[in-house]
């Protein structure tokens, strides 16, 4: 184990449904403040006593719908740069809810805001050619893709896998599927170019045992 992808999951109350990705992005963004802040302190508790940050320990997600507006950055950066002598050595920023469509410009300008930071700064990515070619533009150390979002099964998730990796042209990226939901599907991302991979919690007992030969793994 590498280390923890600390991922955010909006539920409606009395279902325990996570609410699909347009609903998502139609949130306000004070709510996405709301939860840009937990998940501050959340990746705070979870590094602040390290013995020794010697490599990132942890994948901390925040959200372009807070950060791209200014009363969502008044109220997270400010407490992002108190906690940043310890994020900067510790924690990987996953920036997400991020448009397809949205101008270069405005993704460069929260890039360059958290730069500095964190240790480094991926990028969550719609599996499609626009969103993944206008990704790998932007000045980010790392893409990610989430697993439920490359199809509705096993072959599928491989066959997407393959074909998004052979896009991502620019060498040193680092990419990386989250949330997948067998331990098996590891080998697989590893075989198709991926250069990270994480496991749904409910699979992260299964490699409790794997062997150091399996590629670098960040658990839920």
């Amino acid at each position: 184990m590498a280390g923890h992808h600390l991922e955010t999951r909006i539920v409606e109350l009395g279902t325990d449904v996570e609410i699909t990705t347009a609903q998502r992005r139609a949130l306000p963004p004070r709510d996405f403040e709301r939860i840009d802040l937990a998940a501050l302190e959340r990746g705070w508790s979870r590094v602040a006593n390290l013995d020794s940050y010697d490599r990132p320990r942890l994948i901390l997600q925040l959200s372009f719908a807070s950060l791209g507006a200014g009363r969502g950055r008044a109220a997270l950066l400010p407490r992002a740069r108190e906690l940043q002598h310890i994020l900067r050595q510790a924690a990987i920023c996953e920036l997400v809810d991020v448009d397809p469509g949205l101008p270069p410009d405005r993704l460069s300008e929260v890039v360059f805001l958290l730069r500095g930071l964190f240790r480094s700064l991926w990028l969550q990515v719609e599996p499609s050619r626009q969103a993944i070619e206008a990704a790998g533009a932007a000045n980010v150390s790392g893409l990610t893709v989430r697993a439920v979002d490359l199809g509705p099964d096993e072959a599928a998730v491989v066959q997407r896998m393959q074909a998004i990796a052979q896009r991502v042209m620019r060498p040193g990226l680092m990419l990386t599927v989250t949330s997948l939901p067998k331990p098996e599907l590891l080998m697989q991302a590893m075989t198709a170019g991926f250069t990270h991979a994480t496991l749904r919690a409910s699979a992260a007992a299964a490699v409790a045992a794997a062997p150091p030969s399996r590629p670098a793994v960040y658990l839920e």
